[in-house]
């Protein structure tokens, strides 16, 4: 039997050291990696929290209370897989149903709460697809530098219920765009040519967003 190289043990004790964080609590979660290397570790399924995990890839081991993610919880559990986005200030832009916050992971604080995204719901299992779009850095007032993200599709928020008894209704076609730099931001609509669920968006080299897969009529 051959040995495992050095790269391979060093994975492997990695994987032993995070392996019992890796539970219940981090079922429908998402990760983002932090300036520091490090990454937070957002929302289980019932677990209204969060938790990081260092670049030497141990768990701080403290889990920090997030009533964000329970205000969001509706009984489709529309807020699973909440979009995390890395703003280029270093805080988190945190989007759950149709709701978003803005978090300093320094300080563990919630600096800023946004308007609610109305239409429908835009996490799974409603499904939507959500970009940061390109960052203007050329500005020279880095003060005024913006970081705005788009929000297109999603679905009603019984959508998945109704699905499951073998009623299907259609997807959301509307988009939504925010500044989350600017302390008065409002959400600004769009409409799609067609509804659209379970997408991708892909940033193009000169700026513009392509969105993909599912087209619900």
């Amino acid at each position: 039997m051959e040995k495992d190289s050095e790269e391979q043990r060093r994975r492997k004790k990695k994987l032993m050291m995070v392996g019992p964080t890796v539970g219940i609590r981090w079922r429908y979660s998402t990760q983002q990696i932090l300036p520091d290397g490090s990454f937070i570790v957002i929302r289980g399924r019932q677990m209204f929290n969060y938790e990081y995990v260092r670049n030497n890839g141990l768990s701080s081991k403290k889990n920090y209370q997030l009533p964000f993610l329970q205000v969001t919880t509706d009984p489709e559990e529309n807020n699973l897989y909440p979009f995390v986005l890395l703003s280029r200030d270093g805080n988190l832009f945190i989007f759950a149903n149709n709701r978003s916050i803005l978090l300093n992971p320094t300080i563990n604080k919630i600096i800023r709460e946004y308007p609610v995204l109305h239409g429908g719901s835009r996490n799974y299992p409603s499904s939507t697809m959500l970009a940061l779009l390109p960052i203007k850095l050329h500005d020279p007032n880095p003060k005024v530098i913006k970081a705005e993200v788009l929000i297109c599709g999603g679905a009603k928020r019984e959508a998945a219920n109704l699905a499951s008894k073998g009623i299907f209704v259609h997807a959301l076609k509307d988009c939504g765009w925010t500044d989350i730099t600017n302390p008065s931001a409002t959400w600004q609509k769009v409409m799609m040519p067609s509804p659209r669920v379970m997408g991708d968006m892909l940033l193009l080299p000169m700026g513009d967003v392509l969105e993909t897969k599912k087209q619900i009529g």
